[in-house]
């Protein structure tokens, strides 16, 4: 479910199987076992990420920088995001 500032409920989200999520200014990475996907802010669906397949133990998105955790290696991937 995404929120406003005042509490009032904008969009809810039906996802299931989530294994980790990160949120930076509104924007949404979630890993599940379809993969990676992202939700950009003010988007109203996920979008996948074309990305290896990892065995995701954290994830960390900073503006455009993604840094995936695998238990051994600390992957780093910068989002191209178009500027509406």
């Amino acid at each position: 479910q995404r929120y406003n500032i005042y509490g009032s409920l904008m969009n809810t989200y039906n996802i299931s199987g989530v294994n980790a999520f990160t949120e930076k200014n509104g924007n949404l990475v979630i890993s599940s076992a379809d993969g990676l996907e992202f939700l950009k802010k003010g988007d109203e669906e996920f979008k996948p990420i074309s990305l290896p397949k990892f065995d995701v133990k954290q994830l960390y998105l900073d503006i455009e920088n993604l840094y995936i955790y695998d238990g051994e290696i600390l992957h780093h991937y910068q989002l191209q995001l178009a500027k509406n």
